[in-house]
């Protein structure tokens, strides 16, 4: 790779700790069956060590000036099938479909740009593909406010969000100097385990939407942000006596609220006409 310059503009840390990489093939625990899809390969670092442990690999790069050096490195691992292209922009159903025909047991594993980290999670957990589990370097901060529980600083509408799909947890923390370039922040690997039974995705965006409108600004009570949904002064009585009844107490923030109180919220307002 000392040949090769990274580029800024597509977030390119190359991870080079073996010892890491195999932390992470650890906490994959993959199998002869398991196929995987690895979004960003990069340098291929952690996709041989993919390649020797999983039955298929399918990995995404969007830098075709990789070609050359992926085509050297994985010459020798033809259980490995590399496409180029925005994933963002491709119909990742597809792609798996025609290149891991019959797939079983897919895992994701990967090590994401920061600054697509928050389009690439939505990407995996709408698409309608059931994950055996979805493993993500991404930013520790990042990590934190996805795994956030009600109640902590960190908590917000991407917690939110993720929960809404799966059980998110903070495996372990990788320092930055494991990286080349160094990046300027340390960064974190997370589990994802889909939950067996998932909601429709028009329910989701509709509590969602209820998640976004109370995080609107979270230094305000919950019920001053849920005002917004009316001009009528008796309908945001209404609501904040409706806040009070759920939870004992009008003064509530957004940021203390699980996502279950999320739904059961959602819930009253619709059946007060107030959503």
């Amino acid at each position: 790779m000392n040949k090769f310059k990274t580029k800024k503009s597509l977030g390119q840390n190359f991870l080079e700790s073996s010892q890491t990489i195999e932390k992470i093939i650890k906490l994959a625990n993959l199998t002869s069956d398991s196929d995987v899809i690895e979004i960003g390969v990069g340098s291929a670092n952690l996709t041989t060590y993919l390649a020797q442990s999983a039955k298929r690999v399918l990995g995404f790069e969007i830098d075709t000036s990789l070609m050359p050096i992926l085509e050297r490195k994985l010459n020798d691992f033809p259980n490995v099938y590399i496409t180029f292209g925005d994933v963002l922009k491709l119909d990742l159903k597809e792609e798996i479909n025609s290149k891991l025909a019959n797939f079983e047991n897919l895992t994701v594993v990967a090590n994401i740009p920061y600054y697509i980290t928050s389009p690439i999670i939505h990407l995996l957990l709408e698409s309608g593909i059931s994950f055996k589990n979805i493993i993500l370097m991404v930013q520790k901060e990042v990590a934190q406010r996805i795994t956030a529980k009600p109640n902590t600083s960190e908590y917000s509408t991407l917690s939110i969000y993720v929960q809404e799909f799966c059980d998110p947890k903070l495996e372990f923390i990788v320092d930055k100097s494991n990286f080349s370039p160094a990046p300027k922040v340390d960064s974190a690997m997370i589990t994802l385990r889909q939950h067996l039974n998932q909601k429709p995705l028009t329910d989701v965006e509709s509590e969602m939407k209820l998640v976004q409108l109370a995080f609107s600004n979270r230094r305000k009570q919950l019920k001053n942000n849920l005002f917004n949904l009316t001009s009528d002064p008796k309908k945001k009585e209404q609501i904040s006596l409706l806040i009070e009844e759920l939870f004992g107490n009008s003064k509530i923030r957004a940021q203390e609220l699980s996502l279950m109180e999320y739904r059961k919220l959602l819930s009253k307002l619709r059946e007060n006409g107030l959503w």
